[in-house]
């Protein structure tokens, strides 16, 4: 079994430790936890129009989150684009609130 599949089965029902990982104050998130994020379609990587000035300081790069939903007939009116940040802001925010 892969290494992923290991991390996958020990990970409390694919809960991991994400909550308590975004509570602390250090940039970014384990390996383990990134391939939980990744399994619910959230995505960590850093912002690239800062990571050449920030590397240059010396300093961690900018961890930032993409989170991929689904959009059916790939067309989102103003209001379905509202209700569905709306959820996620309800549903994830220890996600967009954990962190400045």
């Amino acid at each position: 079994m892969s290494g992923v599949e290991d991390i996958k089965r020990s990970s409390n029902g694919l809960r991991g430790d994400v909550r308590a990982e975004l509570a602390e104050p250090a940039a970014g998130v384990t390996h383990d936890t990134e391939v939980v994020l990744k399994f619910h379609g959230i995505y960590a990587q850093d912002d690239r129009d800062k990571r050449r000035a920030l590397k240059a300081k010396r300093l961690d790069v900018d961890h930032i989150f993409m989170v991929r939903a689904s959009v059916p007939g790939g067309a989102l009116t103003v209001y379905k684009f509202t209700v569905k940040y709306m959820f996620i802001v309800h549903k994830y925010s220890f996600f967009i609130l954990g962190r400045d």
